[in-house]
């Protein structure tokens, strides 16, 4: 295919949800929009936002009877405002698949993040997402990454890497960055069946932040997370430990102890209740002219969903998150999510 005519064969496949490209790859996507009152301590204001709404490519091509290359182009797209960059990466990658399990090389989500399996019942949600309040949830660059196949129906291991690519000498004097073969480190062990959940992660040096507060730092972390269901019931715990893994950088958060707990409520079968609350608590080592602090982050929220179809829902969240100085940001949410 030509690559003037690619545009034209997307457009033809969004109109057609779920269909894919003849002898080609799906075209698939979600479109998240929220209209809000957002309550600032300085002032109040109105917006629209995309949450993470998304366009993506994705395929496979069948080598043998055990061997398939996968591949996946997905993109965040800016619905309400895309100004000079309507879009900008997410998951892209490309791989081997076969019954001995799967590789990957690209980038896309940590094993730690994905390890949350689905007990944020506000994801992507400004304020809401769990990156608000916990960290280790990032999509890292430069990663190569095997999971197994499900063992015994109900265990999975991820296992991903990262080399450093920052070998060159800096600073007086000079000393090299990372350049190894695996400088940085994610893994998960996953266990899942139609009714519980349970996963353990760990992160070695990955960069990650907090939104709301904590800039970018190597981190080290380790986190669990367990999940529940049951008929009309969904229940969700997750807890995290990290500590930053270079101690050399005055004023950065060196410990942060965090947990989540969720909540769903099917009520028949077009409506949902969800209910979340987070926290976390990070120490703030001893800087010139200065002496450590501990910040406290504390997160609620409550929502509604209803179905219009499998792949439609309007909902309306409640979401506010307070630092333990009285600092507090909420916002009151109503949208629209479809995906095709």
């Amino acid at each position: 295919m030509k690559v003037r005519l690619l545009p034209l064969a997307i457009g033809a496949a969004i109109a057609m949800p779920g269909i894919a490209l003849a002898d080609g790859p799906t075209v698939y996507g979600k479109m998240n929009v929220t209209y809000e009152a957002v309550d600032y301590d300085e002032y109040d204001e109105v917006q629209l936002n995309s949450n993470a709404s998304r366009l993506g490519i994705k395929g496979s091509e069948e080598i043998n009877d055990n061997l398939s290359v996968i591949y996946q182009a997905e993109y965040d797209i800016n619905v309400d405002d895309g100004g000079s960059a309507p879009f900008s990466q997410r998951d892209i990658f490309a791989g081997l698949e076969g019954s001995w399990g799967l590789f990957k090389a690209g980038k896309f989500d940590s094993p730690l993040k994905l390890s949350q399996g689905k007990i944020d019942q506000f994801n992507d949600m400004q304020f809401g997402d769990i990156g608000y309040v916990v960290l280790g949830e990032e999509r890292v660059s430069n990663t190569l990454q095997y999971s197994t196949p499900a063992l015994a129906d109900a265990f999975t291991i991820n296992v991903a890497w990262m080399p450093g690519e920052d070998g060159e000498p800096a600073g007086t004097p000079p000393v090299s960055g990372d350049d190894g073969a695996a400088d940085s480190f994610s893994a998960a062990v996953v266990y899942s069946t139609d009714m519980l959940y349970l996963a353990v992660a760990m992160d070695d040096s990955i960069v990650t932040e907090i939104k709301s507060f904590i800039d970018s730092v190597a981190w080290d972390s380790v986190r669990f997370t367990a999940g529940l269901k049951l008929d009309m019931f969904e229940l969700g715990f997750l807890f995290s430990t990290s500590e930053t893994s270079d101690d050399a950088a005055l004023g950065e958060p060196e410990e942060q102890e965090g947990y989540v707990l969720s909540a769903g409520l099917k009520l028949g079968e077009s409506n949902k209740l969800r209910a979340q609350y987070g926290y976390s608590e990070t120490d703030v080592k001893t800087v010139v002219g200065g002496s450590a602090a501990t910040y406290e982050l504390t997160q609620y929220g409550i929502g509604f969903d209803h179905s219009l179809s499998k792949q439609s829902k309007l909902f309306a969240n409640y979401i506010a998150l307070e630092e333990d100085d009285g600092a507090e940001l909420n916002t009151f949410q109503v949208g629209m999510e479809h995906k095709f």
